[in-house]
Order: C-alpha cells, then structure tokens, then sequence
C-alpha cells in the first residue's frame, strides 16, 4: 500500500469575475478567505489559466464576466475550472447595456425584437448550456427580461 495520501474534497465555490482580472476583491476574498485559500495565489492561477484559454480562442475575452469553480481539498490544495461568459454578459455586450435595473418589469433599459433575440441565440448558442435555438431563445428572453430588457414580439 502506497504511503501517499488522497486528496479529499473538501469544498466547492462558484464565482463569476471578470476574465483574466481576478483579484482580492470583497466577492472574491470573502468566500476564499473564511475557506483559508491563499486569495492571490487562487486569482494568480485564475488569471494564468483564462488568459491561456482566451489565447487558445475561447469564446469571451478580457474583462467578460465568467463563471469560475473551485475545488478545494483537505491539504489547501484547489483545482479551477473556467466555465463560459455568462448569459447576462452576452446580453450586455449585444445591446450595449452598461447594467439592469433596479424595478424588473416596471423599468427597462431598452426595447428589443424577439428577432434580435433569435440572431443573438443563433450566434452565441454555443456559448450556453442550451440544447436548441428555442431553449437558447427562451433563456435569453428570460435573462433579458430579469435585467430590463423588454422583449417585443
């Protein structure tokens, strides 16, 4: 039997920060600090990794916010797996929104066609965890509608 310990699992953290610029901020040093993670070795390695990714072509770039899952085990040792730009993002940048608002369904930040909502699903359904163009469709719909996006037929 081999004297080598395995690592065990300890915990699991999603973070959305933007690509390539984690640092020690309060989201970020909040949830790793209470769990005892080294915050600037995490956002140093964080950082290494994306930027690597966005070189190899993914499909969002410096600054997009991403999703980002921690694994930390028993020895404070962690794995870090970089999921996609988030819906909410690929909405932003599409319709040029700087942020939502505050009274979801009383106040909009802008008014779009559902044909819009269709090219964008076509373009960027790879992008998210949808299976078809009408689940890319609905998803979207319901993201933009959650940030003040009035979705016209």
């Amino acid at each position: 039997m081999s004297g080598k310990k395995k690592k065990e699992l300890v915990s699991s953290v999603k973070l959305r920060i933007p690509a390539g610029k984690a640092g020690p901020a309060p989201n970020i040093a909040s949830v790793l600090g209470q769990r005892g993670v080294n915050i600037m070795r995490f956002c140093k390695d964080c950082n290494e990794i994306v930027n690597a990714e966005i070189k190899n072509g993914a499909p969002y770039s410096v600054g997009d916010e991403i999703g980002v899952k921690m694994f930390l085990y028993s020895d404070k040792s962690f794995d870090i797996k970089v999921n996609s730009v988030s819906t909410v993002s690929i909405l932003k940048d599409a319709f040029s929104i700087q942020k939502g608002v505050a009274n979801v369904g009383k106040e909009f930040v802008k008014t779009i066609c559902k044909d819009d909502i269709v090219n964008l699903a076509q373009k960027k359904i790879s992008y998210t965890n949808a299976k078809d163009i009408e689940g890319a469709v609905k998803m979207l719909i319901g993201t933009a509608k959650s940030i003040g996006i009035k979705v016209m037929d």
